[in-house]
């Protein structure tokens, strides 16, 4: 696990705090609460805080953001021969007919 340095100084703060308020209740009550008080609502403080909110608060968009659709059909090169392209091309209409029809077939078994 990644603890920052920045928060492992701040838990040490807030252990070393909460040592001081339990000796000092027991001496003067009160005094130590204002003193956490007036610690926590220092400027830099507030300072913080306000950008830890601000950078937590982004909008998200609420509409998809546009995408390229994906293409599954395969291509020929075209680079290739004239008749070796007509070749290709009829193996893959022969392919995609055949798909078809087991697909079909197999919807009309299980259904």
């Amino acid at each position: 696990m990644f603890i920052s340095q920045g928060q492992a100084q701040h838990n040490k703060q807030m252990i070393e705090l909460g040592q001081e308020n339990v000796q000092s209740e027991k001496k003067d009550g009160f005094k130590s609460a204002n003193a956490v008080t007036k610690l926590f609502s220092s400027n830099a403080t507030l300072q913080s805080a306000k950008v830890a909110y601000s950078s937590n608060s982004t909008m998200f968009s609420l509409l998809k953001k546009p995408t390229a659709t994906i293409d599954q059909t395969p291509t020929i090169d075209k680079t290739l021969p004239l008749d070796i392209q007509e070749i290709k091309e009829n193996n893959m209409r022969h392919l995609m007919v055949n798909t078809y029809l087991a697909n079909d077939n197999y919807y009309q078994t299980t259904a």
